[in-house]
């Protein structure tokens, strides 16, 4: 493994340094480069994105049977579980799941919220 001397591995600026304006209480979204000031999302946009979350989780697991599967018949190790511990199906997946979960979260907080 090569290491890189400190000073020479950037640093991700924080919320605060991308956006001098952003708040504790703005909502933020998970993106490539780190969480970002979102927009609140609509109610039927939500529902949507937890629909569209839970048909990607299905695809997901399905495609992991079949990469294991052929992996299995070939007599090959996937590689990057053989590096990390974990596939990078595996992750997704792991990452869809933790995506649906404060879906639901935040559909049931906002139908609390509505009754309030």
């Amino acid at each position: 493994m090569i290491r890189l001397p400190m000073d020479r591995v950037s640093r991700r600026p924080t919320l605060s340094e991308r956006d001098p304006n952003a708040t504790a209480s703005a909502p933020l979204r998970l993106t490539a480069d780190g969480p970002t000031v979102a927009a609140a999302m609509p109610p039927s946009k939500a529902a949507q994105a937890l629909v569209e979350a839970k048909a990607v989780l299905v695809e997901l697991e399905a495609n992991l049977r079949v990469v294991e599967a052929k992996l299995a018949e070939d007599r090959r190790q996937d590689p990057i579980r053989q590096v990390t511990g974990v596939s990078s199906l595996e992750s997704a997946i792991t990452s869809t799941r933790d995506l649906i979960v404060a879906l639901e979260a935040s559909a049931a907080l906002a139908r609390e919220a509505e009754s309030i």
